[in-house]
């Protein structure tokens, strides 16, 4: 997500639109887990994470799975209304 956030950012302020990084954590439940990583497996979870440098965790298992994942997504004013795109791989 950080290389989209960024050239999400230099194509909005190139046209004009106010924009910013903003970084926090995301929580994802089983089934938004599965559509995020393309598995709900804890152990493979956290070796794409792992793989990836990213910093998360995985609790749970089976119906009670959650994922807490840093995660960068862009702001933009438009029209003096902020908006938020959070963008994820599927």
């Amino acid at each position: 997500p950080f290389d989209q956030a960024h050239l999400m950012v230099e194509l909005l302020r190139a046209a004009g639109v106010s924009a910013q990084y903003q970084l926090g954590s995301v929580n994802l439940n089983q089934n938004q887990a599965l559509g995020w990583f393309g598995t709900d497996v804890p152990a493979v979870i956290n070796e794409i994470l792992a793989d990836g440098g990213i910093p998360g965790a995985v609790t749970g298992s089976g119906g009670t799975l959650s994922v807490s994942v840093m995660h960068l997504w862009v702001r933009a004013q438009i029209g003096g209304t902020w908006y938020v795109s959070i963008q994820h791989r599927r």
